[in-house]
């Protein structure tokens, strides 16, 4: 977004008399993007915002229809503060006469030369009654004069404001101005005698079909004494004209007039990229990152770093395109590949279609740069963390000057470590092992510097002043950017730092750009309670609804990619799934889901069951996971039903089960995991003796913990303790590994754990012993098979409550 930091200027759109303009010439060939993309799910609420969001972002995107119709909802009536002419004039065909060429040889001054944009002084061109856009266009010349241009047929209409500069005193100089067309003698225009002093006339001459055009300034009779003459915006309007829009979308201010700008800024196009290919806008994605690549190969201001800011015709944005915040270079690298990831095209990592290298990719180019040059740039003490003091380390733009100003941020390193590993996996996509390996180690060891001197106390360091204070408090983007990226030990410091984050963000709310990247944090993390929760902010939060474009965009892709766990790798035909569904959201389903050349539909009821139904395309490999350390799933395809052996691996520090299945087009596969206790709801308000009973989390809200072993799934709660399921007779067995918490000392606690079944007075389960902190895990199983309640108890042996912790971690039941 264009940053706040940027906002001395307030700028309104192009002006009533432009806009009546568009609608003059011809349509732009490329139509606005549609998709058919839903969702349906168990929360209202979540599928009316959906379908805003994706209908706000499939507005936004920069088509000639598109742009018209956000100027007429924004109120675009006045010509006050209009966008800079060199966008302007893009959009209506409009040429300066001083940005072409005249005839030399029939061109020709009185006295001193033509100038193009200065008087015949050189000064700046300056007329009685003309408002002067922020660059000031036009002819400067002297009675006598001729300025002559061969048009060729190509342009229909010539205007042009007209008098003698005021460079000369009122009064003097006297000057007749006249537009001569092709060989005729008789005038178009004639301004009749002018003298110095006098209001600018406007000119406004029709020129279809006309060869040449010629200006002429006569001394009006009487001697060319200070007859100074000036063309002020004198230009053409080209014939049959279509403006040169790239493929783009909005990635900037787009709500209301004085908050409008038809452009796109490289933070926020990054963040959209994803939901961007799923509305089915891939040829504006690599238009958009094609221009930030070109823009860093020819940026000679600021070697390597691309322009913030563009318009939709692949320009440097005029107001702010050299303002630099220190993440974006390598957020560009990231959200390249995790395009290629999407879509599976080869020119996303520089390669063509068959495989080959190609040569002149200019993204491939941007990625090796912004890895080596860039970063050489960018680190001036040495160390391997890019850093900056001409503008901003971070994206908050709020970073106070002086002393306090980062030199180095916790965004900056985060995206610098994602930028890392994408351009590794690039590496390894194009056939070089041996790179690969070389920037894959570069990550790891900034991770490892991150997480030796980037912590301090008990607190992760969102970033570093010149005078090398590290800063601990919160600091919005620099600090919730380092999980984001998942640059943190994905363990118990940043399971405490999320935390952290949750609570500072409630005490003091962020904007609403930066609120976009909080559910995908969280949901990246596995903190399904807490994404949703920012989500459901987000879908109350009007008042900044229209104004970031970011708000619909990231609601799509939160919902997919985060929510609903897509995680798409397109080169390899092959998609994995997740679900981190809430008890609010009882299930969801997208349709329409593009990955390369398949389009798939997703369906997950609860965290425990997901289908995938593979609409068209080649068979897709799917790798359906689901959190905890189940050993089996169960797989059903068609008419039969198997229970496969589950594989296990870490997402993003926790702990998933997964099968892979091949899904041909045009069926359906569903795998379910166990039903974990901590997803379902338990019958009545269940009873502990300390504290309050946590899901997924010890008596104490920590990471559960047994001996030395955490686990991503189960409940923790104290003696004494009771929780009652209803089971419904749906059920075979349950199963749970059972002991004290690893945050109690180890020897501490006295504990008992009792499993009961519907009325029975008896256990089905009662561990021997009792348990302590430290002793080895008990891994309980019972037959449930037909029974309709279950009863889960935790006693404190008869010896008091102390200390006892107790854990039912990875709790399941399994139909």
């Amino acid at each position: 977004m264009l940053r706040k930091a940027r906002e001395v200027k307030k700028v309104v759109l192009i002006a009533s008399m432009v806009t009546g303009m568009l609608s003059n010439v011809a349509p732009v060939p490329a139509q606005a993007a549609s998709s058919d993309l839903t969702l349906t799910s168990g929360n209202t609420s979540l599928n009316d915002y959906f379908n805003w969001a994706k209908a706000r972002a499939l507005s936004l995107d920069a088509t000639l229809d598109n742009i018209k119709a956000a100027r007429q909802s924004v109120g675009c009536t006045t010509t006050d503060g209009c966008e800079d002419p060199r966008v302007k004039n893009l959009y209506i065909g409009f040429v300066y006469l001083s940005d072409l060429n005249w005839v030399d040889g029939a061109t020709s001054s009185g006295w001193g030369t033509v100038r193009k944009d200065r008087s015949v002084a050189n000064n700046e061109l300056n007329l009685n009654g003309v408002k002067f856009p922020s660059v000031r266009k036009g002819l400067g010349t002297h009675a006598n004069s001729d300025i002559v241009y061969n048009l060729n047929g190509q342009y229909t209409r010539f205007t042009a404001n007209v008098g003698v500069d005021n460079e000369v005193s009122a009064g003097n100089g006297s000057v007749q101005f006249q537009v001569f067309l092709d060989n005729a003698t008789t005038p178009a225009f004639d301004s009749g005698k002018m003298i110095g002093g006098d209001a600018a006339k406007p000119v406004d001459v029709n020129i279809t079909g006309v060869n040449v055009l010629k200006l002429k300034v006569t001394d009006a009779g009487d001697g060319i004494s200070n007859d100074h003459a000036d063309w002020v915006n004198a230009g053409v309007y080209k014939a049959n004209y279509t403006p040169p829009l790239i493929p783009a979308y909005w990635g900037s201010y787009a709500n209301d007039i004085n908050q409008f700008r038809e452009a796109f800024c490289v933070r926020d196009i990054a963040h959209q990229s994803a939901a961007g290919h799923l509305l089915n806008m891939d040829n504006q994605n690599y238009s958009m990152f094609n221009a930030f690549a070109k823009s860093a190969k020819s940026n000679t201001s600021n070697p390597y770093w691309p322009y913030w800011s563009f318009d939709f015709f692949g320009n440097g944005y005029y107001m702010d395109k050299d303002w630099r915040e220190l993440p974006f270079p390598f957020e560009v690298v990231q959200k390249g590949y995790e395009q290629y990831l999407w879509t599976g095209q080869k020119k996303w990592i520089g390669l063509k279609d068959d495989g080959t290298i190609d040569p002149n990719s200019d993204l491939y180019t941007y990625y090796t740069n912004t890895l080596t040059s860039f970063m050489n740039n960018q680190d001036q003490n040495h160390n391997g963390v890019a850093d900056e003091t001409k503008q901003l380390a971070t994206y908050h733009e709020d970073d106070p000057q002086g002393p306090d100003k980062l030199f180095e941020s916790g965004d900056g390193i985060g995206s610098q470590y994602q930028a890392l590993l994408a351009y590794s996996k690039i590496l390894q996509a194009r056939g070089d092992a041996t790179g690969a390996t070389t920037y894959l180690t570069k990550a790891n060891n900034l991770r490892s510097y991150f997480e030796s001197y980037w912590y301090s106390g008990d607190r992760y360091v969102r970033g570093i002043t010149i005078n090398d204070t590290r800063k601990t408090d919160f600091g919005n983007e620099n600090s919730f950017f380092m999980p984001l990226k998942l640059i943190t030990d994905q363990g118990t410091r940043t399971d405490s730092y999320l935390n952290f984050i949750d609570q500072s963000i409630t005490a003091k709310a962020l904007n609403g750009e930066a609120l976009t990247y909080i559910p995908e944090m969280f949901y990246l993390h596995g903190k399904n309670d807490l994404a949703w929760k920012w989500m459901k902010v987000i879908i109350n939060n009007n008042q900044n609804k229209y104004m970031y474009p970011e708000n619909a965009f990231l609601f799509v892709s939160n919902t997919i990619t985060g929510m609903m766990g897509v995680q798409p790798d397109a080169p390899n035909q092959k998609v994995a799934t997740v679900p981190r569904l809430t008890s609010e959201v009882p299930w969801v389903q997208a349709d329409h889901v593009r990955i390369g050349g398949n389009d798939l539909k997703v369906r997950h009821d609860g965290n425990y069951k997901t289908t995938l139904t593979n609409n068209s395309g080649a068979a897709i490999n799917w790798e359906a996971q689901f959190y905890g350390d189940s050993s089996q799933l169960k797989v059903t395809n068609g008419a039969t039903t198997n229970t496969q052996t589950a594989s296990h691996k870490d997402l993003n520090g926790k702990n998933v089960s997964y099968v892979t299945v091949s899904v041909p087009a045009g069926t359906s596969v569903t795998v379910e995991a166990p039903y974990y206790l901590s997803d379902l709801n338990w019958v009545g308000t269940p009873t502990t003796g300390f504290g309050k009973i946590n899901l997924d989390r010890s008596v104490e809200n920590h990471i559960l913990k047994l001996k030395n072993k955490t686990y991503t799934k189960g409940i923790g709660t104290h003696a004494n303790s009771e929780i009652r399921y209803n089971l419904n007779g749906e059920y075979t067995t349950f199963t749970a590994t059972v002991g004290v918490d690893d945050e109690v000392a180890t020897g501490r606690g006295t504990v008992k754990f009792q499993v009961y079944l519907d009325n029975n007075t008896t256990p089905a389960f009662e561990n021997t012993a009792a348990m302590k902190s430290g002793d080895t895990p008990v891994n309980i199983n019972v037959n449930v098979t037909g029974k309709n309640t279950l009863r889960l108890v935790v006693t404190d042996n008869g010896d008091g409550i102390d200390y006892d912790h107790a854990d039912w971690a990875e709790a399941k039941l399994i139909k």
